[in-house]
């Protein structure tokens, strides 16, 4: 989950949001921007089946060239945002050409050896990645991208039985889709958070604050090389209700904030931060 921020008010309520507005808000099935997964499995399904390196990079090119726009034309009658949808559509475009080089090495899969493996071991490491975010939404807002995350897991059992043939294969992917995505998953959820960011009031300097009281300080970061800027920056780990007050040399309150946060109905950390006056 990426930080957010919000500038320039006394109050500000900020999410995690997809970049592209969701056709269907309530749904187990995942919103076609997040269906990474379902084209990872399009793809391989057509790299596997292709008898030459050139044919299943011409083919999963073609493939993506044709569907991604017709996705994004299916699209624009439902969603908010009508044509202006197609914004998105250049990143889209760029995985498009990069089907070329990765179903060059994807076909490398059919072959014998450990190395069949090790080319197999993104795409299981990138739905293992995937399926646990998943899996922590539908945690967090049950149901909510349950069979997202049974997808994800059941692909990543699939596709070592299926295209691999050797068990020195299906071990060597096995072993690195863990490593790798058991590391990525343990970084990224330490530096997970929601923040919010906006300028102090304009009676209080960045300078004279000395003290940062927080209620539960392991749930919440102030940054205080941004105090001293003059902007309030809080960063959020984890649900919680939190009062921060700023304090000056001579022990007055300066400034106080109510910060709570909270998993909205999309499983995404949310975050409301309030100017409070003083007591």
């Amino acid at each position: 989950m990426a930080a957010h921020h919000c500038f320039g008010s006394r109050h500000c309520s900020i999410h995690s949001t997809d970049a592209a507005a969701p056709v269907y808000k309530k749904h187990l099935i995942p919103r076609y921007r997040r269906g990474i997964p379902c084209w990872i499995l399009f793809a391989i399904i057509i790299i596997t089946n292709c008898k030459t390196v050139k044919e299943a990079s011409a083919k999963t090119f073609v493939f993506f060239l044709i569907s991604q726009p017709l996705i994004y034309l299916f699209q624009v009658p439902f969603s908010e945002l009508g044509w202006s949808l197609f914004r998105y559509y250049p990143t889209w475009f760029l995985w498009t050409l990069l089907t070329i080089p990765m179903a060059l090495i994807g076909w490398h899969t059919r072959q014998k050896g450990i190395l069949s493996g090790v080319i197999l071991s993104p795409m299981l490491i990138l739905l293992a990645v995937i399926g646990v975010s998943y899996l922590q939404t539908a945690m967090r807002v049950f149901p909510r991208e349950l069979l997202s995350a049974i997808f994800c897991f059941g692909t990543i059992i699939l596709f070592p039985a299926v295209i691999l043939t050797e068990k020195k294969q299906r071990i060597t992917a096995i072993l690195l889709t863990v490593f790798v995505s058991g590391t990525l998953i343990w970084v990224t959820q330490r530096t997970n958070y929601s923040s919010c960011r906006f300028p102090l009031p304009e009676t209080v300097s960045g300078a004279a604050i000395t003290e940062v009281q927080i209620t539960d300080p392991d749930t919440v970061i102030v940054d205080p090389e941004m105090l001293k800027e003059g902007t309030f920056l809080v960063s959020v780990k984890k649900p919680c209700e939190n009062e921060i007050r700023l304090i000056g040399s001579d022990g007055a309150l300066l400034a106080m904030y109510q910060v709570d946060a909270g998993y909205d109905e999309t499983g995404a950390l949310k975050t409301d931060c309030k100017l409070k006056e003083s007591e």
